[in-house]
């Protein structure tokens, strides 16, 4: 527990602004390699296909402020 005094609010901020930016699609159907499908449109930031992205808990961690 990094810091237990942080609100739900600040949680979500730390955990959108670290995460990682996904602006591919990959097809994850049949055997592996994955096959890369489109770009995501606007891909940079918030959108509809990934959210804010795929979570980095390390960086998430480490952008909690001591209590």
């Amino acid at each position: 527990e990094a810091n237990s005094a942080l609100t739900p609010d600040q949680v979500y901020q730390i955990l959108a602004t670290t995460s990682q930016d996904m602006t591919d699609r990959f097809s994850i159907d049949g055997p592996p390699p994955l096959v890369e499908l489109d770009p995501i449109d606007n891909g940079v930031g918030y959108d509809f296909d990934s959210g804010h992205g795929f979570v980095d808990a390390y960086q998430a961690l480490g952008a909690v402020p001591t209590p």
